[in-house]
């Protein structure tokens, strides 16, 4: 526990002492303003079939960035150690893997959550200078979180496995975003062309629906699949994460 919570401080200084971290949280707190006018704009001039926060969760300039927002985040966590050539001395040193990779897993999640903080204060400030009470729906912004929470954490864990691939951060980011963009995707396959598929295999394509799951949970349905799947499939990834690094380990 004290190597995990060592590891653990150094990588969120690392985060918060870099200039790229502040032009992530300046580009993030841009988009998500700009989002949240767009999905207010419609409400203004009357009645619309979605909330505001499904408008915002939904829609395109809510997924985009999020794509583009995992590689910038996660491609240095371990590319950057084996260019800096302090990787061999991690891996020699009497730390679990288990520990370095999971403390390296919260800081990038940490970091994560933090960007998404003023979204909630966009909706606060909404109530207090409009003046509305229950301006919009507290628990579909609760279960939009939910999923930004969970996907954060299966991306980010995508992160984790192809920047322990590479020693290059930017063919790091470059297979995170691959990867990242290509699981959007297939959920959307039953939708698109495919539409003749066998009930099984669409509903197994829709229960990896990161669009679909978010339509839900931002209309306020809980689900707890996507919650398992979620789970399930970022303690898959670090465990393949952690299986790499202990491989070059024991090859060192």
């Amino acid at each position: 526990m004290t190597a995990f919570i060592t590891i653990l401080r150094k990588e969120l200084r690392g985060f918060f002492l870099s200039p790229v971290a502040y032009v992530v949280i300046s580009m993030m707190m841009i988009v998500q303003g700009v989002s949240f006018l767009f999905a207010l704009k419609p409400l203004l001039t009357g009645p619309q079939n979605m909330s505001l926060v499904q408008a915002q969760f939904t829609g395109a300039l809510f997924w985009i960035p999020l794509f583009v927002l995992f590689p910038l985040i996660t491609m240095r966590l371990f590319s950057e150690e084996q260019k800096m050539g302090t990787l061999e001395m991690l891996l020699t040193a009497p730390v679990r893997m288990a520990d370095v990779v999971l403390a390296k897993f919260f800081a990038c999640l940490i970091f994560y959550i933090i960007l998404w903080l003023p979204t909630i204060l966009h909706y606060l400030l909404l109530e207090w200078i409009g003046g509305i009470e229950h301006a919009f729906p507290v628990y579909a912004l609760a279960g939009a979180f939910c999923i930004i929470v969970l996907l954060g954490m299966m991306n980010i864990a995508i992160g984790c496995l192809a920047s322990s691939l590479s020693a290059n951060q930017i063919v790091a980011g470059v297979l995170t975003f691959a990867l990242i963009v290509m699981l959007f995707l297939l959920g959307h396959l039953p939708g698109s062309s495919l539409g003749g598929l066998s009930e099984i295999v669409q509903e197994f394509f829709e229960h990896i629906n990161s669009d679909l799951h978010m339509q839900r949970f931002s209309s306020g349905m809980v689900d707890t699949r996507p919650i398992a799947y979620y789970l399930s499939a970022t303690a898959v990834l670090l465990v393949a994460t952690t299986f790499t690094l202990n491989a070059r380990r024991w090859k060192n």
